[in-house]
């Protein structure tokens, strides 16, 4: 037999000759009827099994089965689908044109690299969403779409998109290090020429991402596990953004109802970014209300388009069965059809295909009209009934490839299946062997009911000894990783009814899951492991519990985290363990520290120390006493909270433990700054910093330095400030706490700003927003929006001052900062007079005063003193404004080393404008104490540049040019040799 020069011309003839439709022929190799008409109009190439499976079909002679795969396999473009290949080239499913139009109006700002948001498309099992999805992703190639969908069985803490990650890498032949640095080496190049500075934010991510798909490589073990973690989240909604900041980007997300909450607050960290970002969220979701309440204003995400998916109507019945079979159904066919699917899209093709497979179809008249053979009663073909007769039909060696499958669900590994089924005679060849029957089985077990199905028609003795065979396979095949996957070990463990292993395994995952904070999954595995643990085993229930309790803490679930506490103290008094009973005490500290119960709080340290003390635990009584100080501290008793970190320290010493050590001398020099001690808090951030570094220990390195600059910045240090501060933010990179860095690089415009360096604070200021803005923190991006205020206002540029300080007050109010709210209201207060709004600086003046006096802040309330005291003096109330002059002259002499004050010139500067008005002499007084602060301040630089800076500073120059003209004193301009800096 000659081959015609076009294959699919020929295929297309021969099946026509053999009497098969497309639905038949398609059914018989195991694909769709749309994918077929694909092949034979080619517009797509098949597969190399899939070609041979045709030509087997077809009846092609053996010689030139090679020839006919060769020449199917070499796609030529068909001529109707070369001109206009665009969007509208794929048709809609019947009866589904206007939900394609509704997705594609969505979806068009898109096109133009606008944000659309997220849409939601509901509907039950098989009504066609992933179809509908699958349809309009055809129908717009000109998008990036990123697939995945979530598994009820595989529960881990973000593993949709822990699957989705993998999906983009190249080669999984090549080390994971080395696919990760070629993917995001590819990303970054593609985002540059869009936007430049994300494009450094894509190549810093790749630890963390690792992290995620290595959870036993961790990315830096400088991190704790509550920051690794959050890097891992952040890794993500940077490796999504960077996709959209490329092109329009679509992420699918499909089977919702089953996302873990890791994954639902990666989200909601992307929808943070949705409003200037060209990227859709598009998810999938049954119709189960507490999934959608995900999508409203109280959930993670927010939907801006909804669509809900019915059945099939009457009328799209004729049209849906010829797109299935090539021709229309009888109407009477249609309506018993309809009646017993309720136009369910998926119900419909299958009990067509078993229909067709038993021979059922009949078709009459020209052109051919289906129907159903008189023998045949519809009312009976359930979809499940449909599924099990379908599955029924296998053949028995597929049939057991199938049910192993269903056990294993559809993201397990092809390994596994491969060794579960080993002793087949039909796999003994290992994978290469199993490749060709999986690709038979793909379009039917395509759909998640299918799964079901399998599952479902197999006895529960068969189900629990394949369960039981996929766990111990597992454990063989890896005995060296079996935490990662104890999750699937405690799933097939429990339907094997093999409660001991399925204890055990419980036990390690949530263990796991709560030492790299995935706490949902966490809370999961470690509330089954205590279920199963037996009533008189106290010490693994207390295991168990202080890893519980741990999680219940840091979800802030309080009732639960009391109730644990309950537990633990019990089972500790019951082991009589010093040791446990000590942890417990101090854990219970630690919660009533939480809900702000500090007389309990310092009552359960107490009583831990005497626990330590009676059974001669130093190291314990250390850990004790620190928290005993932490206590002190937080209820402002600062001498008890000195000795006791004497006493704690000196323990440290003699046990050796650095570490604790460390942190003495970190809260030491917490509690000396909150007494005005800044010299002694100094020098305890230095000893600090110098037992971190015996411990190589960055991170506390880094929070002692920001410590050390901020100390500094209250003593109006800025030089040493910003040394510290540089310093810091270095290791924070270095490390890649994301969180930390962020803050730090808010903390360092203060400095900047302080020193006259105008040029650096702005692109300090605008490094801080970008980062803070990708972690979305509104604390930080407040704190950081307040300083941009100040900024702009020295720039002469009141009204993007007070632009600034409004956001900087919006955040504040979403993340509770009731401090930085109060410097926002000052700064808001300064730019509105400096915009002659006298009524409106004066609001925000008295806000910023009200809340420094209700946080307990006196100092901090000097400030808006001054800002009223101008608005008085503006409004001409001359003896309102020298009430302000004296009660601000009467603090300054009282706090002659101006700690805590924000600005201390700009007061200087009010009190000498007003008493120029009453008492010239005193003003001149006032102007002279001024300028020597200035002096001072400018000594103290290391560089003739930054001594000019400062004395090139607004409020600054103004006192050093009012003092030259009155002969006060001399502007600072000799040399001065530089301080040096710690």
């Amino acid at each position: 037999m000659d081959l015609p020069q076009s294959p699919q011309q020929w295929l297309k003839a021969r099946r026509k000759a053999l009497g098969l439709t497309q639905i038949e022929l398609a059914q018989q190799v195991g694909c769709s009827k749309d994918t077929l008409n694909k092949i034979e109009t080619a517009r797509r190439r098949p597969s190399r099994a899939m070609a041979l499976r045709l030509a087997q079909m077809l009846d092609v002679p053996p010689d030139l089965r090679e020839s006919f795969v060769r020449a199917l396999r070499v796609t030529r473009p068909h001529p109707s689908t070369t001109a206009n290949a665009g969007a509208h080239a794929v048709a809609p499913p019947p009866g589904r044109a206007a939900a394609c139009a509704s997705l594609a109006a969505w979806l068009a700002p898109l096109a133009t690299k606008q944000p659309v948001g997220v849409a939601v498309v509901v509907g039950v099992a098989g009504i066609g969403k992933s179809t509908l999805l699958a349809t309009v992703q055809q129908q717009h190639p000109q998008y990036t779409w990123l697939r995945c969908a979530a598994d009820p069985q595989l529960t881990q803490s973000l593993a949709p998109l822990q699957a989705l990650v993998r999906q983009q890498l190249a080669d999984p032949a090549l080390p994971l290090a080395l696919q990760l640095n070629t993917h995001l080496t590819r990303l970054a190049a593609h985002v540059t020429v869009h936007a430049p500075d994300h494009a450094s934010e894509v190549l810093r991510i790749q630890p963390f991402l690792a992290d995620l798909l290595d959870p036993a490589a961790p990315a830096s073990d400088a991190l704790s596990p509550r920051t690794r973690f959050a890097n891992v989240q952040h890794a993500l909604v940077t490796w999504l953004r960077a996709y959209s900041l490329h092109g329009p980007t679509v992420l699918v997300l499909e089977d919702t109802q089953w996302l873990d909450a890791d994954t639902w607050h990666v989200l909601h960290q992307l929808s943070l970014h949705l409003t200037h970002t060209p990227l859709a969220i598009l998810c999938t979701s049954s119709p189960d209300p507490a999934t959608l309440l995900h999508f409203t204003n109280d959930g993670p995400l927010l939907a801006t388009h909804w669509l809900q998916l019915e059945g099939l109507a009457l009328a799209d019945l004729p049209a849906s069965v010829t797109y299935l079979l090539g021709a229309p159904a009888s109407p009477a066919f249609a309506r018993e059809l309809h009646a017993t699917t309720h136009g369910n899209p998926f119900h419909i093709e299958q009990l067509l295909a078993l229909l067709a497979e038993q021979g059922s179809l009949s078709t009459h008249h020209r052109p051919p009209v289906y129907s159903c053979t008189a023998d045949v009663d519809l009312t009976q073909y359930t979809l499940p009934y449909v599924l099990h007769q379908r599955l029924a039909r296998l053949t028995a060696d597929t049939r057991q490839i199938v049910q192993a499958a269903a056990v294993l669900g559809k993201t397990a590994e092809l390994d596994l299946l491969c060794a579960m089924l080993q002793p087949d005679p039909l796999v003994n060849g290992g994978p290469e062997h199993l490749h060709p029957k999986l690709r038979d089985l793909h379009y039917l077990m395509r759909h998640a009911l299918f799964w079901d199905a399998a599952y479902a028609m197999q006895s529960a003795a068969h189900l629990r000894e394949l369960h039981l065979l996929a766990a111990t396979t597992l454990e063989r095949l890896h005995p060296h990783d079996l935490d990662a996957y104890a999750p699937a070990l405690v799933y097939h463990f429990h339907h094997a009814d093999d409660h001991a292993r399925e204890w055990h395994y419980a036990c390690r995952a949530g263990l796991a899951a709560a030492a790299r904070y995935a706490n949902t999954e966490a809370l999961h595995y470690l509330n089954r492991a205590l279920e199963l643990t037996d009533h008189f085993d106290y010490l693994t229930q207390l295991t168990l519990l202080l890893a519980r309790e741990q999680v219940h803490a840091l979800l802030g679930n309080r009732s639960a985290q009391a109730d644990d506490l309950h537990q633990l103290t019990y089972l500790a008094n019951a082991i009589a363990d010093p040791e446990r009973q000590i942890t417990v005490a101090l854990r219970t500290s630690a919660y009533a520290e939480q809900i702000g119960d500090l007389d309990e709080s310092l009552h359960a340290a107490t009583y831990a120390c005497a626990l330590a003390d009676t059974n001669q635990l130093p190291a314990r009584r250390a850990e004790a006493s620190h928290r005993c100080a932490q206590i002190y501290y937080r209820q402002g008793q600062f001498a008890p909270a000195l000795a006791q970190i004497e006493h704690a320290a000196e323990l440290a010493r003699r046990v050796g433990d650095l570490r604790q050590e460390a942190a003495n001398w970190c809260l030491l020099g917490n509690v000396t700054d909150g007494t005005g001690d800044l010299a002694t808090a100094q020098r305890a951030y230095e000893q600090a910093i110098a037992l971190h570094e015996q411990l190589h220990d960055q991170r506390g390195i880094a929070i002692c330095l920001n410590n050390l600059g901020m100390v500094a910045l209250i003593r109006h240090d800025s030089s040493l400030a910003h040394h510290a501060l540089d310093r810091a933010v270095h290791i924070a990179q270095h490390i890649g706490d994301r969180w930390l860095e962020a803050g730090i690089w808010g903390n360092l415009i203060e400095p900047l700003r302080c020193m006259g360096d105008f040029a650096t604070a702005h692109a300090t200021c605008a490094t801080a927003l970008h980062q803070q803005q990708i972690l979305a923190d509104p604390y930080l991006l407040s704190a950081t929006l307040a300083e941009q205020a100040i900024l702009h206002l020295y720039a002469d540029a009141p009204q993007a001052a007070a632009e600034s300080a409004y956001a900087a007050l919006a955040h504040a109010d979403a993340s509770g900062g009731a401090d930085v709210r109060g410097t926002a209201q000052l700064y808001l207060g300064h730019a509105l007079l400096a915009l002659n709004d006298l009524e409106g600086a004066e609001t925000a003046y008295q806000a910023a005063y009200q809340l420094r006096a209700e946080l307990g802040q006196p100092h901090y309330q000097l400030d808006p003193l001054a800002g009223l005291a101008q608005v008085a003096l503006a409004q001409e109330q001359v003896p309102q404004a020298q009430m302000y002059a004296a009660d601000l002259l009467q603090q300054l002499t009282t706090n002659p080393a101006l700690t805590w004050i924000n600005e201390p010139i700009r007061i200087y500067l009010v009190c000498y404008r007003i008493l120029t008005i009453t008492q010239p002499k005193q003003a001149l007084s006032v102007l002279r104490q001024a300028a020597r602060i200035v002096q001072q301040w400018s000594a103290r630089m290391p560089t003739p540049t930054r001594r000019q800076e400062l004395e090139q500073h607004p409020l600054n120059r103004v006192v050093l040019a009012e003092a030259s003209a009155h002969q006060l004193a001399r502007p600072a301009t000799h040399q001065v040799p530089p301080l040096p800096l710690r």
